[in-house]
């Protein structure tokens, strides 16, 4: 318990990442762990979300899967993926 309530924002991090990658993590309950610390007093509430909806963002969890995927496929693809042109 004295774990999560050092690392409970890295953990809950990267937990959320992990899933938002496509690891089959379970985060809801993470999230509602959160929250009931939360709800104690124990960790802040605002925090929390911030966290909770960073790690959702696709500027972190979206460009993990896209730019390998992008560097592997033919230049054709790619730049019809992005709207590039190529050379």
């Amino acid at each position: 318990m004295q774990f999560l309530l050092e690392y409970g924002y890295v953990v809950l991090f990267v937990l959320i990442f992990l899933d938002q990658v496509g690891l089959p993590l379970p985060s809801i309950p993470v999230i509602l762990g959160a929250g009931a610390l939360a709800g104690t007093g124990d960790m802040n509430i605002y925090l929390v979300v911030l966290v909770t909806v960073a790690a959702c963002l696709p500027i972190f969890s979206g460009t993990t899967w896209d730019e390998p995927g992008a560097a592997r496929c033919s230049p054709s693809f790619a730049a019809s993926r992005w709207n590039r042109t190529t050379a």
